[in-house]
């Protein structure tokens, strides 16, 4: 953002906030220009009004709004470590963590609902001192939070093949990635796989091999890791990212074609 932008856009704020003094104490509205401030710093403002600059003050009235209906929540966690709002929402977040687990390969069993307590004690104690920017819903916020720690955990597990094998299922067929409500509506085989050779030539050479030798050849794991040269886990390791890259891809396609329309 330019300086020029940047001057603009804390002149809208500066007048949507002058109407805010009128209705609201001194206190309320110097907590308000803090969290523009920030998220203005940290680019989160720029990239809601995508250079519009009209739409500052719908930005502005997103963090009251938000800010009075998730403040409190938010002071009860952090600040006060309420233990009756903590144990609601820790119930929440270790349901979304195993949820976010076995939709990637885990079996939903006590070994997985054991890593999925330790990675929501992970990701409570990171919202306990997170900043939360006031322009998100809070539990979007919290799942993002839950998301980066699987992620993370996925990354400095995987990668060293410390998960068993027997704690993994084979990651959903390739065509169930297809069949989502993006691509519902593509009846005809010709159309999947159109999709499907689309799709894998946007990933790298390994990621695309995974795929094309357990799905579309049908070998099995040990079959298809020998062919590659590698370990059963270093196998689960780079199908698991070759199927994140195609969710991706895929989104990216769905986001398109709902632009066309």
């Amino acid at each position: 953002m330019s300086n020029s932008t940047t001057d603009a856009v804390i002149i809208e704020i500066e007048g949507a906030l002058a109407k805010l003094t009128a209705q609201e104490n001194p206190v309320f509205v110097m907590r308000i220009r803090s969290i523009l401030l920030t998220n203005l710093d940290r680019g989160r403002l720029h990239h809601f009004i995508e250079d519009d600059i009209l739409r500052v003050r719908l930005y502005v009235q997103k963090i009251v709004d938000n800010y009075r209906q998730f403040a409190p929540r938010l002071q009860k966690l952090q600040n006060d470590h309420c233990p009756q709002t903590w144990t609601a929402l820790l119930q929440k977040m270790q349901q979304w963590t195993f949820s976010y687990l076995a939709r990637h390969g885990f079996r939903t069993d006590a070994n997985t609902q054991a890593i999925a307590e330790g990675l929501t004690n992970e990701a409570a104690i990171q919202l306990l001192n997170a900043y939360f920017p006031f322009d998100a819903h809070f539990d979007a916020w919290v799942h993002v939070i839950i998301n980066n720690t699987c992620r993370k955990y996925f990354r400095s597990n995987l990668k060293e093949s410390a998960i068993q094998e027997n704690q993994l299922v084979d990651i959903e067929p390739f065509h169930n990635i297809l069949r989502d409500e993006a691509y519902a509506e593509k009846e005809h085989q010709s159309e999947l796989q159109e999709i499907i050779r689309e799709a894998l030539t946007q990933l790298s050479d390994a990621r695309r091999e995974v795929i094309e030798l357990t799905y579309l050849q049908g070998l099995s794991n040990k079959d298809a890791a020998e062919r590659m040269g590698k370990s059963i886990g270093a196998l689960y390791s780079l199908r698991f990212y070759a199927l994140e890259d195609l969710r991706e891809i895929l989104g990216k396609n769905r986001n398109n074609d709902n632009d066309k329309c």
